[in-house]
Formats: C-alpha cells, sequence, structure tokens
C-alpha cells in the first residue's frame, strides 16, 4: 500500500523562544488543570493532512518479484506470469497469455500454473517434450525415448501415470495427516505429564516440608519432655533428700543431746539408771550440793530424825546412804561385794518384777533391761548385750549418722550437677538431631527439584523435537496438498518421487508417555520415615522415662516380706506349643503337673521331646 507523502519542517515543532523541540511547557506556569486553547502547530498540520489526503492502495502491482515467474516476452519490465505452456515452453504474464485463448493456433496448447523449471520437463538427449513415464526406469522420457533407448520398457503416458501416482500421494498424505494427529497426541500426553509432575514434585515438595516440620516439632516436643522429666525427677529426689537431711539432722541433734546425757551419766556405775534415764525426755539439772534433801534429791534410808542428803546407794542392799551411814555401811560389809552407784531413789527399778533379781542385761529386741534369769526364759534367743556396751553403740550410732548425712549431701550435689549434664547433653543432642532431620530435608527438596528439573529438562527436549517434526510433516503435507493440485504431469511426477515417501522413514520413534507420572512413592516414603522414626522416639523416650525415674538418692529396701515381695508379682500363662507330652496343663495354661501318661499334644517345633519343661508367653524382667 503507497501512503502519501507529506513533507513536514522540523522547525515547526521548535519554540521560537528557547528555540528547543516542543517537550515541556516553556515560560508559563500551568495550573493541574490548564486553561484548553487552539493549537496552531498541530491546526496546521491537520490542514496538510487534509489536502494532501490519504490515496487507496493500488491493487497488487503486476510486476515480477523475487521468487515470482517472470514473464518470459516482456522486454523491459518483467511482468509476473501467471500461466506456462508446455508446447511453447513458454511463461506468460496476462497481457501476453491473451492469444493462448483468442488464436485457435494455440488452443491445443496445455496451459499449466506459472513454473520457472520448464527446461526439465524436455529430453535431455532429444530436445522433446516429455510426455511419457518409464517404470522400469522410474523417470519421465518423451516419445523418442520410448522407440530408441527405452524400447521394450513398460512406459504409460505422463497423465495416466499422473492419475495413478494421484492415488498413492493421497494414501500419503493421509499417512501425514495421522503421523501429525499421533504426534500431537503425543505432544498433548507430554504436556500433560510435564504439569502433573510439576504439580506432584510441589506436592512432594510441600508434603515433605509438611512431615519434617512436624517431626521437628514432635522432637522438640520430646525435647522438652526429656528436660521436664530430668527437671522433675531431679526435684522429686532432692525433696527427697532434703527430707531425708532434715530427718538425719534431727536424729543427730537428737542423738548429739542424748550423748551429752550420755557423757554426765557416763561416770555413773549403775548401768540399769543409765539405760532407764535414756527413755526420759531429759534431764534435770543438779541441785546446789547440801548435807539436808532437797525437792528431788534422794534422802538417806538408815537416817531417823532428819533426812540427810544419800550419796550412794548399794544394789545389794537397795538402800541409800549419807556420808555418815555409808562410813558404817562399810565398816558392816567389809570383805563383801556389795555394789555402791550413785545415789538414786529408784532402787526398785532395778528389780526384775517377774523373778525380784537385779537387771543386770539389755534386751536389743524389746529394748530394756533384763535380769539373768529373762535370757534363759521368756527372752531366749534374743539380741542381748551388757548394760555397759551400750553407750558405744550410741556414739557409733551417731557417727553413722553423720556419714549418712555427709554422702546423703554428696549425693545431691552429685545429683544436681548429672542432671544438668543431662539437661545439656539432651539438649545439645536434641539439637543435633533437628539440624540432621534439617540436612534431611534439605536434600529431599533439593532431589525432589533436581529430579523434577531433570525430567522437565529432558521432556522439554521432545517437546522441542515433536514440535519441529510436527511443523515439518505439516510443511510436507501442504506439499503434498499443492502437489496434488498442480495440473503439470511432468512437474507432478518429477516432484512425486522425493515427497511421496511415507512418513516415519527418518523420524523419531514413537514416545510412551505417562499423564498420571508423580513422586508418590516419596512422599509415601517420608510418610513412613515419619512414622518409623516417631516410633523410635516413643520406645526410646519410654526407656529414657524407665531410666530416669530410676535415677534416685535414697534407693527402696529390698522386699522381706510377704507382701513386698507380691508386688513384683505377675501372671504368667503357660505356652501349649513348649509343654513336654507328659506335662498337663490346666484349663486357663497357669498350672502344670506331670503325669504318667502322654498327652495328645499337636506336633509343634517348639516343644520340648527330651526334657519335661514348659516355657511361658510372657517375658520375665527385673523390677
Amino acid at each position: 500500500m503507497a501512503a502519501a507523502s507529506i513533507s513536514v519542517d522540523q522547525d515547526q515543532f521548535t519554540c521560537s523562544i528557547c528555540l528547543d523541540l516542543l517537550k515541556d511547557p516553556c515560560r508559563q506556569t500551568f495550573t493541574p488543570r490548564p486553561v484548553l486553547g487552539r493549537n496552531t502547530i498541530l491546526a496546521d498540520m491537520v490542514e496538510k493532512l487534509k489536502k494532501a489526503g490519504l490515496q487507496a492502495a493500488p491493487p497488487a502491482h503486476c510486476y515480477a518479484g523475487p521468487g515470482d515467474v517472470a514473464c518470459d516476452f516482456c522486454t523491459v519490465i518483467k511482468h509476473k506470469a501467471i500461466r506456462s505452456c508446455l508446447m511453447c515452453l513458454t511463461s506468460y504474464c496476462e497481457t501476453h497469455l491473451q492469444p493462448h485463448f483468442v488464436s485457435p493456433a494455440f488452443k491445443k496448447h496445455k496451459l499449466v500454473q506459472a513454473t520457472g523449471n520448464l527446461l526439465e520437463k524436455i529430453c535431455s538427449d532429444h530436445g522433446k517434450l516429455l510426455e511419457f513415464y518409464c517404470h522400469t526406469d522410474q523417470q519421465c522420457i518423451c516419445m523418442q525415448c520410448v522407440i530408441d533407448t527405452h524400447c521394450g520398457h513398460a512406459t504409460v503416458s505422463a497423465a495416466a501415470e499422473s492419475a495413478e501416482k494421484q492415488n498413492q500421494l493421497e494414501a500419503t498424505q493421509r499417512k501425514f495427516q495421522q503421523r501429525v494427529q499421533e504426534r500431537e497426541k503425543e505432544l498433548q500426553d507430554l504436556r500433560q505429564a510435564v504439569q502433573s509432575l510439576t504439580r506432584s514434585a510441589q506436592a512432594a515438595v510441600e508434603d515433605s516440608e509438611r512431615i519434617f516440620t512436624e517431626l521437628i516439632c514432635s522432637i522438640e516436643r520430646r525435647r522438652s519432655e526429656v528436660k521436664e522429666l530430668i527437671r522433675d525427677q531431679e526435684k522429686a529426689a532432692v525433696s527427697q533428700a532434703e527430707g531425708l537431711l532434715e530427718q538425719l539432722e534431727q536424729e543427730i541433734a537428737d542423738l548429739r543431746r542424748r550423748d551429752a546425757e550420755l557423757e554426765q551419766l557416763s561416770h555413773t556405775e549403775d548401768h540399769i539408771h543409765f539405760l532407764q534415764k535414756l527413755k526420759k525426755a531429759g534431764l534435770q539439772a543438779a541441785p546446789p550440793a547440801h548435807c539436808y534433801t532437797g525437792p528431788g534429791d534422794v534422802v538417806c534410808d538408815v537416817c531417823t530424825g532428819r533426812k540427810h542428803k544419800a550419796v550412794k546407794s548399794c544394789l545389794v542392799c537397795l538402800a541409800s546412804y549419807c556420808e555418815s551411814d555409808l562410813i558404817l555401811h562399810d565398816k558392816l560389809n567389809r570383805g563383801k561385794s556389795h555394789k555402791l552407784i550413785e545415789a538414786t531413789g529408784s532402787l526398785q527399778e532395778k528389780i526384775c518384777s517377774q523373778h525380784e533379781k537385779l537387771l543386770e542385761v539389755y534386751c536389743r529386741t524389746d529394748q530394756q533391761c533384763i535380769c539373768y534369769l529373762c535370757t534363759m526364759d521368756e527372752h531366749r534367743g534374743h539380741d542381748t548385750k551388757q548394760l555397759g556396751e551400750t553407750q558405744k553403740k550410741f556414739q557409733q550410732r551417731i557417727q553413722e549418722r553423720e556419714k549418712e548425712l555427709q554422702d546423703l549431701r554428696q549425693a545431691v550435689q552429685s545429683l544436681t550437677h548429672s542432671a544438668q549434664a543431662a539437661v545439656e547433653d539432651s539438649e545439645r543432642i536434641f539439637a543435633e538431631l533437628i539440624r540432621s532431620i534439617e540436612r534431611r530435608r534439605s536434600e529431599v527438596k533439593e532431589l525432589i527439584r533436581d529430579q523434577e528439573k531433570a525430567a522437565v529438562s529432558e521432556a522439554e527436549g521432545l517437546l522441542e523435537r515433536l514440535e519441529q517434526e510436527i511443523a515439518d510433516l505439516r510443511r510436507r503435507d501442504a506439499e503434498l496438498e499443492q502437489l496434488s493440485h498442480t495440473e503439470d504431469h511432468i512437474h507432478f511426477l518429477q516432484s512425486c518421487e522425493s515427497h511421496c515417501a511415507p512418513p516415519g522413514c527418518g523420524d523419531s520413534p514413537n514416545i510412551t508417555v505417562d499423564p498420571q507420572v508423580s513422586f508418590g512413592a516419596v512422599r509415601k516414603s517420608v510418610s513412613e520415615l515419619k512414622e518409623r522414626l516417631e516410633e523410635v522416639c516413643n520406645t526410646e523416650l519410654h526407656q529414657i522415662t524407665h531410666s530416669v525415674k530410676g535415677v534416685s538418692i535414697v534407693h527402696p529396701p529390698e522386699p522381706r516380706t510377704r507382701a513386698e515381695f507380691l508386688q513384683y508379682s505377675c501372671e504368667l500363662t503357660l505356652d501349649p506349643n513348649t509343654a513336654h507330652r507328659h506335662l498337663c496343663l490346666s484349663e486357663v495354661n497357669r498350672e502344670v503337673s506331670r503325669g504318667t501318661a502322654p498327652q495328645s499334644y499337636p506336633n509343634h517345633p517348639e516343644r520340648f521331646e527330651v526334657w519335661p519343661q514348659v516355657l511361658c508367653r510372657e517375658a520375665l524382667t527385673g523390677r
């Protein structure tokens, strides 16, 4: 299309003041909405356009262009040829073609679409028009070739062979179209597979991220549970130990107080008074020494008038004496084995109420003083000691308790340090485990993305080849379509050999595409990994809980009574598959007895055949 040429001077679009192109307002400040005015420059341009006008484009010119067949009769300017004459072997434009329509001499000339390869329709040997087709040599020949070099060959007219080839061309064209449809179907399936793979990869990444995140959260909970478990057990153990410490300190204080009393009583020779004094709540302070009895003083049993204070008591006479009467006692009983002790008013407490013998032995079993006849009677077999050894036992008990107190304090410190170390180790181990899982999460994500990228890249290469192949097939199909409408039999036959090759000879093989391709197996594996790790965590947490709860400063005493042992008892079920044939089981498989007649047990590989034994179904472990 030709357009009207308008000459416009650039000076018309320059500012008359600054001599610059009209881009920004010059020497005038505009408000947000300037006053509308007529633009004289644009008005002049419009007037010029109106005067010049736009002329309609002329129809396509008839001059020959690149790729067009030029008229052989045009001498100066070559026009485009519209027909070629197979008789004249010349191409004509519309003007020079008119004689072929008007003159009777040209009525029998064969006109075809304009073609530039007219020389290919002339026999190179004889210079004659190619009008026949030789089946033997698969080529077009002239009349002289039929008589000469191709004599005896299977020859037909070019028109007849063209009609035959036309049928083959149509069949080939259908194959090309079918091939195009197949490739388009493969292309569509491949695109769907790429989309499915992309969606599946994204879903797999999201699922793996979610599963790994849940797993990390679960491990975080386990870490908090382990830390809380350690702290609770530490708190319980320390609380228990503090209670024991308080009891020990109280007991040591009592023992020391009693030891002070023992120290005060240790100088007395009356062991019975010594032991009985231990059972009292406390010792009264001794009154100031004077000769006469006062409140709490032991009076002399010999004084008849005013009672004097007794200074000694005789365990044989069972009487207390003041200083003057004690001298008389010593003179009267000189040479006799009378036992004198510090004055005491409880002489009857030192006599056995059953045998009226002196209490000389201490029974540890019943925690009381007894006579020597009691050791052979109701206290036979009891733990008895001479009264003089009791004070040493109390002092030894104080040392033992002080040692236990020291050990308990050290155990509390050790437990506190161990709990802190266990918490730090568990925090470190759980942190390393979480970092390891995060690395695995990144590895799984990267693995999915790499596989997706590789698969998509491979698919894109196949898509590109398929698109190129489809484009080639369509181009060849268009060439076949164009060739099928030609009226030039020679050109048709010469081109048919190259165009009628069936599709698939040089094409790529068929592509098998799975439209439902997915990363479902990866998602399943990650889910199974989470389940296994959860199972391992639960199992290990149970063991950790058992181990933590087993940490105690003071362990419970070993069971001694039947009731204490029964708390560890469990019901056992005997396995009939392992019972020897001479062993008879009860109905509920809880009891077994040995019989003489063999039982009718079925054969089983776990059954005892030699030794009369039977196994339990339950496992036995320590408490």
